[in-house]
């Protein structure tokens, strides 16, 4: 039996997109890559949860949305430390997070990095354009692409059981790199 869960945008953050690994082998005709920034912490949230490495994600940049969530269903955030907070309490980052009908998810200031990846388990309700979930830059031009989220998109996300809990190792810490002038 399939379950469900609806992230409601109540406010759509800076640049908050759905990204994957990007649209390859299309360039000669002109359509950029795209895809996510980070692509580690992107695989990261979905290795998690046992997803298809390549499932999308949400791509949050410095300043993130707030979410309500419809029905139920599990979260990883991985990347950047934007202070998000489901009802008010502190989401650890890179652990997998149970949702709940009527939850709100929210950011705050960001204290390391620049881009955090909201990952749900399940195959999300998105449209696809040439093999990819990433948006475009000229979505204005062609009808039916991948937009960057607005306020009060929906996005809907199947799955069929829930993922155990599962915690991976990662060795790199991006907030310690060196810094560039």
């Amino acid at each position: 039996m399939s379950e469900w869960i609806k992230m409601i945008f109540k406010k759509p953050g800076l640049q908050t997109s759905i990204q994957d690994f990007g649209r390859s082998g299309w360039q000669e005709y002109g359509v950029p890559v795209s895809g996510a920034m980070d692509k580690k912490s992107h695989q990261l949230a979905n290795l998690i949860l046992g997803n298809p490495k390549n499932t999308p994600s949400l791509e949050i940049t410095l300043i993130g949305p707030e979410i309500t969530i419809q029905g139920h269903g599990q979260m990883v955030l991985t990347g950047a430390d934007l202070s998000a907070k489901l009802n008010g309490k502190g989401i650890e980052l890179s652990k997998i997070i149970d949702l709940h009908e009527g939850d709100k998810i929210t950011f705050g200031v960001c204290q390391s990095g620049c881009r955090s990846y909201l990952a749900m388990r399940g195959e999300w309700q998105v449209p696809k354009w040439l093999g990819s979930y990433s948006p475009v830059p000229y979505t204005g031009v062609l009808k039916n692409l991948p937009l960057p989220i607005s306020k009060n998109d929906e996005i809907k996300v199947l799955y069929h059981s829930m993922a155990i809990f599962r915690q991976i190792e990662w060795e790199e810490n991006i907030a310690q790199k060196q810094v560039i002038r």
